[in-house]
């Protein structure tokens, strides 16, 4: 019948427009901006669900990565940590990774790595966790009271064993430096005052897909080389955060730093 037909044509319109108006409202609200999460820091807290910090005065945390190239490299002397450690009453060592537990203990076995506890962290950004491998000292409060990443020197390690021994002195060992964060105002404050450089270190794909205005694009594994050479050392420089993944951002601002940029930010809308 005619009617029915009629009815049959508006409902698939109407279907048709749904759908559209939908797939347009997506493709315009883009990717939701990554929250920056801030290192963890000398002073905060670190909670890590499975660990009683109470049941030690002193908790030795390593953050590792079972391919990190650095922990591989540093696996003797976390062996001789475990050993040190062990022999320390009061003291012990927890392994901290986003991996599997049976995964991390499969890799510290053979390299005679003797952890007391090793926990997944799922979310490790969410406590600071973002670079491997992170050794930390944790209060019997749950307190970070030193925080050292990389792959340690010898004086670094040296450091650590004295603190173990109860021998440190009351300065924390912290070889961290977070960058100052700036949000939209504090940003357009900056450079009404100064010029500015803000750098965006997302690959050029991603970069060419949704540019940010007023941003250099460098992408990070070239930053160390180009920016010395397109940068002035002597301006502020902002790394752009609004899009980036947190953990590319904190690179960013380190390699900066190494490089002589001696006031890099990170901008978080």
């Amino acid at each position: 019948m005619r009617w029915e037909r009629t009815i049959s044509i508006a409902v698939d319109v109407l279907l048709v427009v749904t759908v559209g108006t939908t797939l347009w409202q997506l493709r315009g609200a883009g990717p939701a901006p990554r929250r920056y999460v801030p290192s963890v820091t000398v002073g905060g807290r670190l909670e890590v669900p499975g660990v009683v910090w109470q049941d030690s005065a002193q908790n030795v945390v390593l953050f590792l990565h079972t391919t990190c190239r650095f922990c591989e490299a540093s696996a003797s002397y976390y062996k001789d940590l475990s050993t040190m450690i062990r022999g320390r009453s009061g003291a012990r060592l927890i392994v901290l990774s986003p991996e599997p537990a049976a995964i991390v203990e499969a890799w510290l076995g053979p390299r005679g790595v003797r952890a007391d506890q090793v926990v997944q962290v799922r979310n490790p950004a969410s406590n600071g966790l973002s670079q491997t491998p992170t050794l930390l000292f944790v209060s019997d409060g749950g307190v970070v009271t030193d925080v050292l990443v990389g792959k340690l020197q010898r004086d670094a390690q040296e450091a650590v064993s004295a603190r173990i021994s109860g021998e440190g002195g009351a300065v924390p060992l912290n070889n961290v430096s977070e960058p100052k964060v700036l949000d939209r105002h504090a940003l357009d404050k900056l450079a009404a005052d100064v010029s500015v450089t803000v750098v965006d270190v997302r690959d050029r794909e991603e970069f060419r897909a949704q540019p940010r205005p007023g941003a250099r694009n460098i992408p990070l594994d070239e930053l160390s080389v180009r920016a010395p050479a397109e940068f002035s050392k002597g301006l502020p420089t902002v790394v752009d955060c609004s899009i980036e993944k947190a953990t590319r951002c904190r690179g960013a601002a380190d390699v900066l730093r190494k490089a002589g940029f001696s006031n890099v930010m990170v901008f978080v809308p």
